[in-house]
C-alpha cells in the first residue's frame, strides 16, 4: 500500500495500512493490553501509536475507546461494549457473565500471558510442540468468536442497530458507534 511503484506490498504492510490508516507500525506485544475502558475527559478522538481510534459512549461518564481494522463494507461490533451498552446497570461485564445470562455454552479459557508465550515461541521456532501450541490458540479463538455471534444472534442486536439506522436515516456503522444525540437530531432533521 504504497504510492512507490517499485516497493512491493506485502500481507504485514496491507494489514499495517490498513489497521493504521496508513501511517502506522506493527502491532506489538502490549498494544492489545492497555486499558481500553476510560472515564470521559473530553470528547475529542484520542492518538495511540499514532493511529486514531472511535469513543463509544457506554454511560455519561464512561466510554470505550474502540480501533479496528479498517476493512470495506464492515462494521466491526465489539460484543462486550455493545451488552454494556444494553445492560448498563450490570454487576459484571464478562464474555462469560453475559453467554451464562443468556444461557449459552461457555467460552474457552487461555490467559493473554499464555497465549502470548505461545505465539511468540511458534514465531521463532517450528517445533511439534509449537504446533500444538498454536493450535490451541486457534481453537480458543474459533470457540471465542463463535460465542460471540451467538450472544448477538440470540439477543437480537444487529438487528436492533439496523432498525434504528433506518428509523433515524444513519448508516449502520453511525448506530453502532455514535451516541443517542447523533440520532434524535438525524430524526429531527428528517421529520422537519
Amino acid at each position: 500500500m504504497s504510492a512507490n511503484p517499485h516497493k512491493k506490498a506485502d500481507v504485514e504492510s496491507i494489514l499495517t495500512w490498513n489497521y493504521f490508516g496508513g501511517k502506522g507500525e506493527p502491532l506489538t506485544n502490549g498494544f492489545f493490553r492497555r486499558d481500553q475502558y476510560v472515564k470521559k475527559k473530553d470528547r475529542g478522538p484520542k492518538k495511540a501509536l499514532r493511529r486514531e481510534s472511535i469513543n463509544i459512549k457506554i454511560n455519561p461518564s464512561l466510554i470505550f475507546e474502540s480501533s479496528f481494522l479498517k476493512l470495506l463494507g464492515c462494521v466491526p461490533i465489539d460484543v462486550c461494549t455493545s451488552f454494556l451498552q444494553l445492560h448498563p446497570r450490570f454487576e459484571k461485564w464478562s464474555l462469560r457473565y453475559f453467554l451464562e445470562k443468556y444461557g449459552l455454552d461457555g467460552k474457552a479459557d487461555m490467559p493473554m500471558s499464555k497465549l502470548w508465550k505461545y505465539y511468540s515461541e511458534a514465531k521463532d521456532r517450528t517445533s511439534d510442540s509449537s504446533k500444538k501450541h498454536m493450535h490451541e490458540i486457534a481453537n480458543y479463538c474459533v470457540i471465542d468468536a463463535l460465542r460471540c455471534q451467538e450472544l448477538m444472534v440470540k439477543s437480537n442486536v444487529i438487528n436492533d442497530y439496523r432498525e434504528v439506522a433506518s428509523i433515524v436515516h444513519i448508516s449502520l456503522f453511525d448506530s453502532y458507534y455514535y451516541a443517542i444525540g447523533t440520532k434524535v437530531s438525524n430524526l429531527l432533521g428528517a421529520e422537519a
